[in-house]
């Protein structure tokens, strides 16, 4: 049975923290059976090209050992120049990764922190760990899923990979991903690098774009910088981009451009463009971008990167004039913003509405029902000037399954009742429940679940009564990342019909302890509702839940009731 309304725990408030990105390259022989092969330079090239001025970032080479490529520091123009003349030093080297080593290396400057951050680790990685010893890179493991995994999470720190062809050690790389709330991403060809890599970049670095109509985007007067990457198939004609006063700019033309030729992409960096439309002779395709440097710029909050099928996801919106937020009523007034959601189940679009009180536009987009990669897209637009920022977002399948089977046990008509956790996205210690029973002969009563024995709870209820009964499942429980989730699932029905009266009534399940409180039928979206109103069985029963949290110890962090 799938789960009928989700909720995450989400914050609504405008992240302010500037992202701080440090980047891990594996440079080792076993990230792929021909090294040479592998596109780890012009990856590393164009992340140096596209990543925002002001941001702050730094890079390492790993093999056996990291090798600090450029300290942590504010990336501006010299920054840049010192990594694109050491980007054409680097080789592959090592024949093994030591991917613990270089994770400490990387992060070794952080601290704890409860206060707002944007910390994010980009990963190249073919994830084997050093050595040939099984043992050794099974403790180094343990090592990176244990102690590791817990300080990157204190850290706030997000886990981004982007792991070439067959040589992944995917399960592990999997769950330091999903503890971080971060990304992964397996490419099994040297020409879908560059588009992925892409995508891992702007959700860490958020760089804003013009948006990108076939071969066209227009520049309007606040733009300082212009970085435009085109990708194009091989054996295609040069690249000829087209000004708005008509000069027609190629790789071989006298240009004041700083021009970047790879083998499947063009990167163009323009310092302060002309202002108007322009143009293009490449192939449209979607992972081009226009990306900018403005004084007009977005901020926009801080949503996941994974959710649950029909998750509403809080989208919050600014618009930012030198770095401090507009709130020129005349001018957000003639401001359309929407977010899209694009992905192999088609694309969703949704306005957002303007709080002009709070010079802000908000929205709660649904995520689509089908599991799969998605794209979060906010566009702002306002006639003279448009903007947008792209996201990466997954939805993952349903965390739990639910299932209940008429039986028999000891001559006695019984229901046996199941959940199943999938213990890569819960944490199966942080489980709590409750399950709202219909019986043909007796009030509704609300049982407490019991723990996961592992990943499943298997209940024996009984069903003495000929008749319909039903089940109600509300389940709690943390994210792999520590985000309280909150789920209720569709109504479970049984129907029992005429047959042997059983010998006994059976009994409801030893192992659940019942709340004396009855409950009506319970949906999320009314919850605030609900409790606003003074229903005092819902508000017992939920405190009763909250009291029996505390009590084992579960988190509860992120939790409103």
């Amino acid at each position: 049975m799938g789960a009928g309304i989700v909720l995450f725990v989400v914050t609504s408030v405008a992240s302010a923290a500037t992202p701080d990105i440090r980047v891990l390259i594996d440079i080792s022989g076993n990230s792929s059976t021909d090294a040479a092969s592998v596109p780890l330079i012009p990856a590393l090239k164009l992340l140096i090209e596209v990543l925002p001025l002001g941001v702050t970032a730094g890079v390492w080479l790993f093999a056996e050992t990291p090798t600090e490529m450029m300290a942590p520091s504010m990336v501006n123009l010299a920054w840049k120049a010192t990594e694109r003349t050491a980007a054409g030093r680097t080789r592959t080297q090592g024949l093994h990764t030591d991917l613990e080593a270089a994770l400490q290396a990387a992060t070794r400057d952080w601290s704890s922190t409860t206060e707002s951050t944007d910390r994010h680790v980009i990963i190249l990685t073919s994830g084997r760990l050093i050595g040939q010893d099984p043992a050794a890179n099974g403790a180094s493991e343990a090592r990176i899923l244990g102690a590791g995994l817990r300080a990157l999470q204190a850290q706030s720190a997000k886990v981004e990979i982007v792991a070439l062809a067959d040589l992944t050690d995917r399960a592990m790389l999997s769950v330091l991903v999903t503890g971080t709330e971060g990304w992964f991403e397996q490419v099994t060809s040297s020409s879908a690098l560059q588009p992925v890599f892409l995508k891992v970049f702007e959700e860490a670095a958020r760089p804003d774009a013009l948006p990108i109509v076939g071969n066209q985007f227009t520049v309007d007067t606040s733009v300082r910088e212009l970085t435009l990457l085109l990708f194009r198939e091989a054996d295609v004609p040069a690249l000829a981009l087209t000004s708005p006063d008509g000069t027609v700019w190629t790789i071989d033309s006298p240009t004041p451009f700083a021009w970047i030729r790879e083998a499947d992409y063009d990167l163009v960096s323009i310092t302060a463009p002309k202002a108007g439309t322009w143009s293009f002779n490449a192939a449209a395709d979607p992972d081009n971008r226009a990306f900018i440097a403005s004084d007009l710029a977005l901020s926009v909050n801080d949503f996941p990167l994974r959710a649950l099928p029909g998750e509403p996801v809080a989208v919050v919106v600014q618009l930012l004039e030198q770095g401090i937020v507009l709130n020129r009523p005349e001018f957000l007034q003639i401001v359309k913003a929407d977010v899209a959601i694009t992905g192999e189940a088609g694309d969703v679009v949704s306005a957002l509405s303007l709080d002009l009180a709070a010079a802000r536009f908000t929205g709660t987009p649904v995520v689509s029902e089908t599991p799969g990669d998605y794209q979060v897209v906010v566009r702002l637009n306002g006639g003279t000037f448009q903007r947008e920022r792209h996201q990466l977002l997954k939805v993952i399948e349903p965390p739990f399954t639910f299932s209940a089977e008429p039986a028999t046990s000891d001559n006695a008509r019984v229901i046996h009742f199941t959940i199943t956790a999938n213990a890569e996205e819960i944490a199966p210690e942080s489980f709590a429940g409750l399950l709202e029973l219909v019986t043909p002969d007796a009030p509704a009563r609300v049982l407490e679940l019991p723990s996961l024995d592992g990943n499943e709870i298997t209940l024996e209820l009984g069903a003495a009564t000929r008749g319909d009964y039903t089940l109600r499942p509300w389940i709690f429980a943390d994210t792999r990342a520590a985000r309280t989730i909150r789920i209720q699932p569709e109504p479970i029905s049984i129907f029992f019909g005429d047959g042997s009266a059983p010998k006994s009534t059976g009994v409801d399940a030893p192992a659940i302890s019942e709340i004396s409180a009855p409950v009506p039928a319970f949906e999320w979206p009314r919850f605030a509702q609900v409790v606003a109103l003074g229903n005092l069985g819902v508000g017992s029963v939920v405190a009763g839940l909250w009291f029996s949290l505390r009590r084992r110890g579960i988190p509860v962090r992120g939790t409103t009731l």
